[in-house]
């Protein structure tokens, strides 16, 4: 798995005590690490 899926877990993990913004954040973000996760860095 790459950074970004741990990442991705980890904020998972606190998405119970998230709230609405915090959480379309999150899902933005997620979006974008699967757009890039083609390109190498």
């Amino acid at each position: 798995m790459c950074v970004g899926c741990f990442r991705m877990l980890d904020e998972i993990a606190n998405w119970e005590i998230m709230n609405e913004l915090e959480r379309s954040d999150v899902l933005r973000k997620a979006h974008l690490r699967m757009q890039l996760g083609d390109l190498k860095f």
